[in-house]
Formats: structure tokens, sequence, C-alpha cells
């Protein structure tokens, strides 16, 4: 289930610095915030730690979120993805996003500490610390299948290098302007 559901359009959930944290088992279900075919939608200043999927923007029956704003963040441990943001005209920016892991009951999961798809986003100013995969299988710190995109001045780092590959940007996404990113590790 979620922490918490946006589920009307223009709706700002601003976390004031406090902290969504789950203690739920590790599991790939469990969502700090969904939004689901929802416009104008803002998620800002706090800490989500301890969910499968931090944040969980999704289309539904249709609806493409549109113009959405995720800002500010502090994601941790998250189990699958840390921030999953399919959608049109949002921006993602300023978030911190460390040790994204997918646990070993779950291994077939492919852990993706920030990832977006749809068109004309604007994913800048991010800084992604250690994703893991499982043993015999890939991670990814930012994938970006949005079209149409500018990807700019992020960060990625990963402190321990295991023999699985773990891409540090990994963009998929056509007419994509990507400008001043670093990867380390």
């Amino acid at each position: 289930g979620a922490a918490v559901t946006i589920a009307a359009n223009s709706v700002t959930l601003d976390l004031n610095g406090h902290a969504l944290r789950s203690n739920a088992a590790v599991n790939v279900t469990t969502r700090g915030v969904k939004v689901v075919g929802q416009k104008y939608f803002t998620i800002i200043d706090g800490t989500i730690a301890g969910f499968a999927e931090a944040v969980y923007v999704a289309a539904d029956t249709g609806d493409q979120p549109r113009g959405g704003l995720i800002a500010d963040l502090k994601v941790q441990r998250s189990y699958y993805y840390g921030l999953l943001v399919i959608c049109d005209g949002c921006i993602v920016r300023d978030n911190m996003i460390t040790d994204t892991k997918t646990p070993a009951a779950f291994a077939a999961y492919e852990p993706q500490a920030l990832a977006v798809e749809g068109t004309g986003d604007r994913i800048t100013g991010n800084r992604v610390f250690n994703t893991y995969p499982q043993t015999g299988h890939t991670g990814y710190a930012i994938a970006v299948g949005a079209a149409n995109s500018t990807i700019a001045d992020n960060y990625v780092a990963n402190d321990l290098l295991g023999t699985d590959p773990v891409y540090g940007l990994l963009i998929s996404g056509a007419s994509d302007l990507l400008i001043g990113n670093q990867a380390q590790g």
C-alpha cells in the first residue's frame, strides 16, 4: 500500500522537513507517496525512507500525469525505485537518493534510484548515491526514457563496486538534452 495517495489534481504535499518512514518487512510493494493519473501536483521538502518505492507517479486508464514537481526530497533505503516518475512535463529536481538496494528475496528486480519516463520532463540537480543490485543483475542510478527532456547537473556515485553492473546514467529517450552530469564509481 501507500502511506500517502494524491487522488486529485493540483495538490501540494509539503513535508516541511518531516519524514515518512516505513517499518514494513522488506518488500517490493510499499509506496511512500502514490500519484496515479493526476495533474499539477507537488511533492517537496522531506525524507521518505524504507519503502519499496518512495514516490510512485504513473498513468491511470489513459490519464497521464502532467505538470508535477518533485523536489528537495531525501530518499533513503528504497528496495526497488527511489523515485519512479512516469509523467509529461514534470520537474524532478534537487533530490538526494541514497542506498537503493533490492533485497535478496527479490533478486530478479533491478533497482533504479531515479527513473523518469514521459515527454518534456526536466531532471536536474539530483544526487544519487549507492545503488546496489543483487548478484547476477543490473542496477541503474538514473534511468530516463523520457523524450524531449532535459537531464542536467545530476551527480551519481557508488562507494562499493561489485562484479555486477550499475549504470550511472541510462538515457533512452529521443531528442533529450544531456548536460553537465557527473558519474563516479
